[in-house]
C-alpha cells in the first residue's frame, strides 16, 4: 500500500451499484483505465463505496480474490464510503440516505463488516478510515430528552466498534477509524455540534463504557475514542453552515478532535445585492431551478442581514 501523504485516488461512489457483482464490474470497468490516465507507473487509491449487501458478499465470499485483483492491478483502499447503506442512486434518496442511524443495529453490523473488509486489505503500519452518518437526522428526533436518547445510544453502538477498532488496532498494527460526517439538518450538523456531543456524551459515556466492558482506565479509554472516532470534513457541508474552514478546523483541534478525512465538494451560493429587483429574483429562482430534483436533499441555509440562520430542509 503506498505509504505517502497524499493519494492519487478516484471514489467510486459515484456509480450506481448495490450488489458486489455489480460494484465489481463498475470498478472492472473504470479504475483500471483511469488509473492508466493519472498514475500509470504509480499505485492508485480506491475511495470505495459498498451498500450493506455488498459489503456482506465481499467478506463473506469474495474478499481473497478482490485482495489479489486490486494486487495486479496496483490499487489499493484507502478509505470507504459508509454513508450510504442502501440504494444510492436512480431513487428518491432524500431522508432515507441516513437510515438506519447509528441507533440501529444495521448500521452497527453494516459498519463492522466495512471493518472487517479493511483489516482484510490493508498492509500493516497503514491507516484508513469509514466515513458514517453523522449519527442521525434532526427532524427524526423530537423533543430535547428523545434527543439526549439518542446521543446515549448512538455512543453505546460507537463504543462497540472502538473495541474492535483497538484490538485490530493493537494486534494487527492496522490503524482504522469512523469518521463521522457533520452534515446540515442532522444531528451533528456544525462544528459547535460536533465538540458538544464529544464532550457531552461521546468522551463521558464512552469512557465509562469502556472501562466496563474491558477494564481500560479512564485516560488511555480517552485516547482511544479520540483516536478511533474522528471526523470527516465535507468542505461543501460546512459552507453550507457558513463556517470558516480555518476557524472550525482550529476549534476541532482544541478539543482535541482528529479529522480523518476531507472530502472536496462544491456547495451553490447566492449573495444578495443591496436591494433585491423582482428580476434578480427571477433570474436566481430559474438557475437554481435547475438544481431542485427529487433524488438527494439539498439542505438550504440563509445568513439575515442580522447574521441569524434559516434553514430549509431541502432547495
Amino acid at each position: 500500500m503506498l505509504l505517502n501523504k497524499f493519494h492519487f485516488s478516484y471514489c467510486t461512489n459515484i456509480h450506481a451499484a448495490q450488489t458486489w457483482d455489480e460494484t465489481f464490474n463498475t470498478l472492472q470497468n473504470f479504475l483500471p483505465e483511469i488509473k492508466k490516465q493519472i498514475c500509470p507507473h504509480t499505485p492508485m487509491g480506491i475511495g470505495l463505496r459498498l451498500s450493506a449487501v455488498a459489503a456482506q458478499h465481499l467478506l463473506q465470499q469474495a474478499l481473497p480474490f478482490f485482495k489479489k485483483w486490486l494486487q495486479q492491478q496496483q490499487l489499493y483502499v484507502f478509505t470507504i464510503n459508509g454513508f450510504p447503506y442502501s440504494n444510492f442512486h436512480h431513487t428518491k434518496v432524500k431522508d432515507q440516505v441516513y437510515k438506519p442511524d447509528w441507533t440501529t443495529n444495521e448500521r452497527l453490523i453494516y459498519t463492522t463488516n466495512l471493518i472487517h473488509i479493511l483489516s482484510g486489505l490493508m498492509q500493516t503500519g497503514t491507516e484508513t478510515g469509514i466515513s458514517t452518518v453523522p449519527l442521525s437526522y434532526k427532524y427524526w428526533v423530537t423533543d430535547s430528552c428523545n434527543t439526549a436518547d439518542v446521543f446515549e445510544a448512538c455512543t453505546v453502538q460507537l463504543m462497540k466498534c472502538v473495541l474492535l477498532l483497538h484490538q485490530i488496532d493493537t494486534t494487527q498494527n492496522k490503524y482504522i477509524h469512523i469518521d463521522l460526517e457533520p452534515e446540515p439538518d442532522c444531528l451533528l450538523q456544525n462544528t459547535a455540534d460536533t465538540i458538544a456531543y464529544f464532550t457531552n456524551y461521546l468522551l463521558p459515556y464512552g469512557i465509562d463504557l469502556l472501562q466496563a466492558q474491558s477494564g481500560i482506565d479512564a485516560s488511555k479509554a480517552r485516547q482511544i475514542i479520540l483516536r478511533h472516532i474522528t471526523v470527516c470534513y465535507d468542505v461543501c457541508h460546512f459552507a453550507v453552515a457558513f463556517e470558516d474552514a480555518d476557524v472550525a478546523i482550529s476549534k476541532l483541534k482544541q478539543a482535541g478532535i482528529k479529522i480523518g478525512k476531507v472530502q472536496l465538494s462544491a456547495a451553490l451560493k447566492i449573495d444578495k445585492p443591496a436591494q433585491i429587483t423582482a428580476e434578480w429574483i427571477q433570474q436566481k429562482s430559474a438557475a437554481y431551478q435547475a438544481f431542485a430534483e427529487s433524488t438527494y436533499l439539498h439542505q438550504t441555509v440563509v445568513k439575515d442581514v442580522n447574521g441569524e440562520m434559516h434553514h430549509y430542509s431541502d432547495l
